[in-house]
């Protein structure tokens, strides 16, 4: 069985598993035609590190300059606009937005309703190939501690 992490060529930090079919929606037009169905893609969160994609056994890199979604993991958490739900198009300054004038958002509430009425596809549009959620209440959650 496959190690579930291996270190990233660039920064050697460890890097997970990603979905080929993320990868392949994540990287632009006449990239992605050199990914491969059949080699296991790997995703690189370092901050710093300018891999999102690689594939040792290709020999392959994708560096963030030719992603089609602002990764957030790549970016300073001050960065503006900071993306959290990438099927919705919810960033971080709509929650900050919604809690100051507000006192509480909903945000999370809808974007779990979408997503019980398999409305999202996070899959193709997230580059972490899954699910905001996790993303977008720690962000409220930070919001509202800013307020108090």
């Amino acid at each position: 069985m496959p190690a579930t992490t291996e270190p990233c060529p660039d920064c050697g930090n460890a890097a997970g598993q990603i979905k080929t079919e993320t990868v392949r929606n994540m990287v632009e037009p006449f990239g992605n035609q050199d990914i491969e169905d059949d080699v296991q893609y790997r995703i690189c969160k370092t901050q710093d590190c300018p891999v999102v994609y690689f594939a040792d056994e290709l020999d392959q890199q994708f560096e963030i300059d030719v992603i089609r979604e602002q990764p957030n993991f790549k970016l300073d958490g001050d960065a503006e606009p900071y993306p959290l739900c990438y099927c919705f198009g919810y960033n971080k300054e709509h929650i900050q937005e919604d809690i100051a004038e507000n006192g509480e958002t909903n945000i999370d509430d809808w974007i779990t309703e979408r997503v019980q009425a398999e409305e999202c596809a996070c899959r193709w549009k997230s580059p972490l190939g899954g699910c905001c959620l996790g993303n977008v209440r720690a962000a409220i959650t930070e919001a509202q501690e800013e307020l108090v």
